[in-house]
């Protein structure tokens, strides 16, 4: 049977030491990781790959990483290095989150690259991850990759990780999934956007993109990050938006089991309402155990 992994968000807000005071919390409370959100252009987010070192660095059993990060704001081969130096700080406990980014205008503003053109945010993509896999690989031989949007020529490359660091994307379409299935690890998506309802089609595409590249399908993940609000069993709100779950621990178990048996093996709960360490405890307390 496939191991069911819990991750906690953890929002990358100016106020540091409560992110990390979180993380530390998340690690005594159980949880298997911490995931942190990226998005540069919003004023009261911090760096998030620094804010992860922080966390690794005084974290000793929680995977942490990013869920995701922004591909065009970074060349890839030094956001490689990054994450291999992040994995050689956490002794294993990285793993890499990307995804082809959400807002091209934003990207271009803060100085990246412009990629408004149709098909252009997923072709930079492509080729970060092909340069990402391809210098890990490289076992300290110079590497080369040619792509559409993004090169890298006879690189020699280090640190070389010690293992095979995961790759987390932010797949949605048919084309990123292939290229999941290809290069990465697993996917992750969020409740807010894909209904769970939606989630056996996306098992059934990594499955079929596991068999055309020779792969064990168990080898690719789903995340499904919950966002939401666990209550004590009297709240008449409601959230406007669907993919908010609300709803007692029992309502929790009971929707989280359905997902699980639809091939979702990890689950990250994003909080949005009351007390954020009460609801962390709640979940990994009171929902955790009967899901996993």
């Amino acid at each position: 049977m496939t191991t069911v992994r819990f991750n906690a968000n953890i929002d990358p807000k100016t106020d540091v030491q409560r992110a990390i005071n979180q993380a530390n919390l998340v690690e005594a409370l159980g949880y298997d990781g911490v995931l942190i959100q990226d998005h540069a252009y919003i004023p009261d987010f911090v760096a998030t790959t620094t804010l992860l070192t922080a966390i690794g660095a005084v974290t000793n059993k929680v995977e942490v990483g990013a869920n995701v990060l922004t591909a065009p704001f970074r060349l890839p081969a030094i956001l490689a290095k990054e994450v291999a130096t992040l994995d050689a700080i956490t002794h294993g406990r990285a793993i890499l989150g990307l995804g082809a980014g959400a807002n091209a205008a934003a990207i271009h503003a803060l100085g990246g690259p412009d990629l408004s053109a149709k098909g252009e945010m997923y072709r930079s993509y492509r080729d970060a991850l092909h340069i990402i896999r391809g210098l890990w690989d490289s076992n300290g031989q110079p590497f080369t990759y040619s792509g559409d949007v993004q090169s890298v020529h006879a690189v020699k490359f280090g640190p070389i990780p010690a293992r095979r660091i995961p790759i987390m994307t932010g797949a949605m379409g048919p084309q990123s999934l292939k290229l999941t299935a290809e290069l990465a690890d697993g996917i992750s998506i969020s409740s807010s956007y894909v209904p769970w309802q939606n989630l056996p089609g996306f098992r059934q595409q990594l499955d079929e993109g596991a068999a055309a590249y020779n792969r064990d399908a168990e080898e690719l993940f789903i995340n499904y990050n919950v966002m939401g609000y666990i209550h004590d069993g009297d709240s008449t709100a409601r959230p406007r938006n669907e993919g908010v779950f609300w709803g007692d621990a029992p309502w929790w178990i009971e929707r989280l089991q359905a997902i699980r048996d639809m091939g979702v093996s990890r689950f990250t709960f994003w909080p949005v309402h009351g007390d954020q360490d009460e609801q962390l405890r709640r979940f990994i307390t009171n929902v955790a155990p009967a899901v996993r």
